[in-house]
């Protein structure tokens, strides 16, 4: 039986998803008892009263009732829809495979994919000559799937996009410390190294509803400045017992490689050094940090 596009139809809904599973086949979930260790909880099927059909299933059994029926029966729903689109289809239209490309070094965007970063000079302020751009944001819009391609990475430029020779660069670690330490880029990739999938977010995010908001106005066009990336480098905490960081230090100021010398104080919190453990160099970052300064 398939499940009724229509969404003000509960019976059909009902029926469609009473046919993926019994209501009564609840599994708690296990619950730790103490330090490692496991405790199953025999499976209990749910009981109904007979005499007004209300339920003795706890809420959380309850709870997952509803997210299964949900997801039930709107999986029956877009199922419907997309079978029915593509029964209309044929393959009259399908070109015959051929041979291919040759191989090479890099591998570029098939040429039917047209997407790119959108360049604003303000709010509001699109569709102009990338020259006057401050920032651009990512096609959200267009990207499915939760990373953003590194030449799809919103950007927001203070001084242009700074142009860092790996064999030049350098990162100073200087302030309230025992050591004062400058590392190259080769000395950073010789450390222990750490990846996070961590998404990056302008300040500037939303600026467009700052004030009076275009009604016409999409998430594309006032959240663009935001993207989710692969971060790969040296937990920040391996760098602070390399200098031997000053127990009074509570906050470190760290500085781009841009002209601009951007700088951001960030506070040196058991969550930030430790827990986290943030890479302290971002390889999908054009910008890699030039100096960290732990202070007071």
């Amino acid at each position: 039986m398939a499940a009724s596009p229509r969404s003000d139809a509960p019976d059909e809904l009902e029926a469609a998803a009473s046919e993926a599973f019994h209501v009564g086949d609840i599994r708690p979930i296990p619950r730790p008892t103490g330090p490692g260790i496991m405790e199953q909880t025999a499976a209990r099927p749910s009981r109904l009263k007979e005499d007004n059909g209300m339920s003795e299933q706890s809420g959380s059994e309850v709870a997952w009732d509803r997210r299964k029926f949900l997801a039930a029966a709107s999986t029956g729903i877009v199922g419907s829809a997309v079978a029915g689109s593509a029964s209309a289809d044929t393959l009259a239209d399908v070109p015959a495979r051929e041979p291919g490309a040759d191989l090479g070094a890099l591998s570029g965007r098939s040429k039917y994919v047209q997407i790119g970063r959108i360049p604003e000079a303000g709010p509001g302020k699109r569709n102009i000559d990338p020259t006057d751009a401050i920032n651009s944001k990512a096609p959200l819009q267009k990207l499915v799937g939760g990373i953003t391609p590194s030449d799809l990475h919103y950007e927001r430029s203070h001084s242009g996009a700074p142009d860092l020779d790996p064999s030049k660069h350098r990162l100073l670690v200087h302030g309230m410390a025992r050591k004062q330490l400058v590392f190259s880029v080769d000395d950073l990739k010789a450390m222990p190294a750490v990846s996070r999938i961590l998404f990056l977010e302008c300040t500037g995010n939303g600026w467009e509803n700052w004030k009076n908001a275009d009604g016409n106005l999409t998430v594309q066009n006032t959240h663009g400045l935001v993207s989710t990336n692969e971060w790969t480098g040296v937990p920040l905490k391996f760098i602070i017992g390399l200098i031997g960081k000053d127990p009074a230090s509570t906050w470190m100021l760290a500085e781009g490689g841009d002209a601009a010398a951007v700088a951001r104080s960030i506070p040196l919190t058991e969550e930030i050094v430790a827990r986290r453990s943030w890479p302290t160099v971002r390889t999908a970052s054009r910008s890699g940090p030039r100096t960290v300064s732990p202070f007071g």
